[in-house]
C-alpha cells in the first residue's frame, strides 16, 4: 500500500507543475510564445531554468499543456452545467458562468494564446483541434436540447456556439474586476444579449 508521503510527493509535484504552466500561460499571453523563453518563465517563478526541466521537457510542452488544461476547464464547466441546468438554454447559461469564472480564477485568458496553436507540432495540433471539436459538439447539444424543448428558434447550433464562444472569449479582453458589476452579472448580460436572438420566450 502506497504511503501517505508518496501521495504527498505526487500532489506537490502536480501543484508545482501546474504553477509553472500557469506562469507560462501568463507570460505567453503578455509577450507571445516566441517572445517568451524558459529563462523568462524561470525568472518569473524565482527558480532556475534547470529546475523547470524537472517538471517539463521544453517550452512546446508548456504550450500544449495550456491548451489541454483549457479544454479540461471547458469540459468541467459543461458537465457541471449539464447536471445543474433545468433546460437547454439554462445549461448554456450556466456553462458560460462556470467557464469564464474558472478561467479567470485558475488560468489565464486565452485570447492571445489561441493564436499560438500553430507553434505546436502537427500531432499536437490535431489532438487539440479534435478535443475542441468534441467540446463544441457538447455545447451544441445544449442548443439542440433547447430547440427540442421548444424554447429556442431553429438556428444552426454550431453557429450559435461559435457566437457564444466568441462573445465569452472576448470578455477576457474587456472585463475589469474593479467594475461596478460582478463577473457573474456581466456574463449574464452577455448571454442575455445572445439569447434574445434564439430564445422563443424573449
Amino acid at each position: 500500500m502506497p504511503s501517505t508521503k508518496a501521495f504527498d510527493r505526487k500532489e506537490q509535484h502536480e501543484s508545482k507543475r501546474n504553477a509553472i504552466i500557469r506562469e507560462a500561460a501568463l507570460a505567453f499571453n503578455e509577450t507571445g510564445y516566441d517572445g517568451t523563453s524558459l529563462d523568462t518563465v524561470a525568472v518569473r517563478l524565482g527558480v532556475t531554468k534547470k529546475a523547470l526541466y524537472y517538471y517539463i521537457k521544453n517550452k512546446q510542452e508548456l504550450l500544449k499543456e495550456i491548451f489541454l488544461q483549457w479544454g479540461d476547464v471547458q469540459d468541467w464547466a459543461i458537465e457541471r452545467a449539464k447536471n445543474e441546468g433545468k433546460d437547454g438554454l439554462d445549461c448554456l447559461r450556466l456553462y458560460a458562468k462556470y467557464y469564464v469564472s474558472q478561467v479567470i480564477e485558475t488560468m489565464t485568458p486565452m485570447d492571445r494564446i489561441i493564436g499560438e496553436l500553430p507553434s505546436l507540432d502537427e500531432d499536437d495540433i490535431s489532438q487539440i483541434k479534435k478535443r475542441r471539436k468534441a467540446l463544441d459538439e457538447k455545447l451544441a447539444g445544449f442548443v439542440d436540447q433547447a430547440i427540442s424543448e421548444g424554447i429556442a428558434t431553429q438556428q444552426s447550433s454550431g453557429m450559435v456556439i461559435k457566437v457564444v464562444n466568441g462573445a465569452l472569449d472576448w470578455m477576457f479582453k474587456w472585463y475589469k474586476p474593479t467594475g461596478p458589476k460582478t463577473l457573474d452579472d456581466q456574463v449574464e448580460a452577455v448571454m442575455s444579449i445572445i439569447f434574445k436572438g434564439i430564445d422563443n420566450r424573449t
